[in-house]
């Protein structure tokens, strides 16, 4: 028993390494481009959801009394 959490250990540590070394910021300019990147993707989604929300409450407020 005590041989397999020693060998889990190991290997969540390698894995974690790893995953540590592929997602971690690029330093820089391609940094600065990957941030400005998403978050014109951001502003975009979020303006179309503004725009969605307007339209939708326009409809609920042109709609005939009931």
């Amino acid at each position: 028993m005590r041989g397999s959490f020693w060998r889990g250990m190991l290997a969540g540590g390698i894995l974690g390494a790893v995953a540590g070394l592929l997602l971690a910021p690029r330093m820089g300019e391609p940094a600065r481009r990957r941030m400005r990147i998403a978050g014109d993707m951001v502003k975009r989604g979020a303006q179309r959801l503004w725009r969605r929300a307007q339209h939708g409450a326009e409809e609920v407020m042109n709609r005939p009394e009931q």
